[in-house]
């Protein structure tokens, strides 16, 4: 898709491959000048510096030949099914406020809805992205590690190495072996009891004073080993969300679970056509449904995946014990 505004000649359009280092400097520049000096060839060397043709992902805005913005949505699989994760959002600090990112978020959403994606993800402020149909959503339990939390129950580190593979990233290395990842956002371990010696192993190597990982509520194993010696456990979004397919979605999420009440709940927003899901016996179904109350769509994003206080939620979905969902 290419849009021209005949009044500023300014063109809207994906990244091509002689974009890509324009792209670098810019997203560079931008994330620079709002926050701290960034190389993201450093920082993500996956997508910047590695044979990944980035530029595939990104949407610009150019003018005169030069980029002003640009925004990232990179594929990765859920369940099987596509999202969209959206990054590296850019406007050159002489140009904002003239509505580029107005123009490159719809193009991304029109692009995602077309395409099949099950839902687009961002982090970023609330009211900015509300605009373009994103909501909190996806809870998560936020758990704070200490080096003092492993003093007190070391893991056992014999034969476990770390591999630098980024900025403060990290492969966990047994036996010339991979078995899990760490770096400052968090840490996944093939085995949930490894986590402990790859944590006090990253503790020693950056000298870091504390982390946060996030764990999803289904991910028992994870929750069990890191509660038994974490800091503190708060609960919190995990990031924000645009649902494209509302059934899909709901059902995906509803069959991670194992805990789920038996139950039926209508879904009727002014986005798609009404459906019931209901659990009978743990088996999630969903048909569909014959009503004409609806649910404007970003409040029911909300109810869905949201923390809502137990008094605002309808009757009908208060009745079980499956909100909120969790991606």
């Amino acid at each position: 898709m290419i849009c021209k505004e005949e009044t500023t000649m300014v063109t809207y359009r994906k990244a091509t491959k002689e974009d890509g280092e324009a792209l670098i400097e810019l997203i560079n520049y931008v994330f620079s000048f709002d926050h701290c000096p960034h190389d993201f060839k450093k920082r993500n060397p996956g997508m910047y510096n590695s044979d990944y043709p980035f530029w595939d992902d990104h949407y610009v805005a150019e003018e005169n030949g030069k980029l002003l913005a640009t925004l990232s949505v990179t594929k990765r699989d859920w369940h099987g099914f596509l999202c969209g994760h959206i990054g590296q959002v850019s406007v050159h600090p002489y140009h904002r406020g003239r509505g580029f990112m107005k123009v490159l978020m719809k193009m991304a959403n029109d692009d995602m809805a077309k395409n099949g994606f099950v839902f687009g993800e961002l982090n970023g402020l609330r009211q900015r992205y509300e605009y373009f149909g994103y909501a909190q959503g996806g809870v998560t339990y936020k758990l704070l590690i200490t080096p003092t939390n492993l003093r007190h129950k070391p893991g056992n580190t014999e034969g476990i190495e770390l591999k630098e593979i980024g900025f403060h990233q990290y492969t966990a290395i047994r036996n010339g072996k991979e078995i899990g990842t760490v770096s400052d956002y968090g840490a996944q371990t093939t085995c949930a009891k490894d986590l402990p010696a790859v944590l006090q192993l990253y503790f020693d190597t950056t000298g870091n004073k504390e982390l946060t990982i996030r764990v999803k509520p289904y991910e028992t194993e994870r929750l069990s080993v890191l509660s038994d010696f974490c800091e503190k456990i708060d609960t919190a979004h995990m990031m924000q969300y645009r649902v494209f397919r509302l059934r899909d979605a709901i059902r995906t999420c509803l069959e991670q679970r194992t805990d789920l009440w038996d139950g039926s709940v209508t879904i009727a927003s002014d986005t798609e056509a009404p459906f019931t899901v209901t659990v009978e016996n743990g088996t999630v179904s969903v048909t569909d449904a014959d009503t004409t109350e609806t649910t404007d769509f970003m409040t029911l994003q909300r109810l869905l995946f949201g923390l809502v206080p137990p008094v605002l939620m309808p009757k009908e979905m208060a009745k079980t014990n499956w909100f909120p969902l969790s991606f």
